[in-house]
C-alpha cells in the first residue's frame, strides 16, 4: 500500500525514530490510535498539533531546535526551503507546526476540523 503525505508524517517519523528507543507505527491506523488521545475515532487540530510537536522533538536529532535536511524521512532542501519563512535554510518548529497545518487542511475533506481514518488514507 502506498503511504500519503500527511499518514508519512503521522507514521514514517516513529518508523525513523524507533532507533531511539520509541514505538514504531505499522501504518495509518495505528497512528490513528496513537494521536486519538480521547479516542473520539478522529484526529482534531489539537491532537494533531500536539502529535507534530512530539515528531519535531522526536526528529530533531541534533538537539538545535531545527530541523535539517536529513533528520526527518522525506525532509528534502525543497521541502525546507518552502517552509522556511526566516531564510535559515532549517525549519523551526513553528515554521514546521504551521507546514503541517497546511496538510491537515488539505486532509480534512469535509472541512469538519478533524481527520477520520478514511481522510487521512486520502489526503494527498
Amino acid at each position: 500500500m502506498k503511504m500519503n503525505r500527511l499518514a508519512a508524517v503521522l507514521t514514517g517519523v516513529s518508523l525513523a525514530v524507533a532507533g531511539a528507543g520509541l514505538p514504531a507505527l505499522a501504518g495509518p491506523q495505528e497512528a490513528m490510535d496513537q494521536t486519538d488521545r480521547n479516542k473520539d475515532g478522529v484526529i482534531d487540530r489539537n491532537e494533531y498539533q500536539a502529535r507534530q510537536t512530539e515528531v519535531f522533538y522526536m526528529s530533531d536529532a541534533n538537539k538545535d531546535g531545527a530541523l535539517s535536511v536529513g533528520e526527518a524521512p522525506g525532509l528534502t532542501e525543497q521541502a525546507i526551503r518552502s517552509g522556511d519563512r526566516n531564510g535559515d535554510g532549517k525549519l523551526q518548529m513553528q515554521e514546521f507546526l504551521d507546514a503541517r497545518s497546511i496538510d491537515f487542511r488539505r486532509a480534512d475533506a469535509n472541512a469538519d476540523g478533524s481527520l477520520s481514518l478514511e481522510e487521512v488514507q486520502s489526503a494527498k
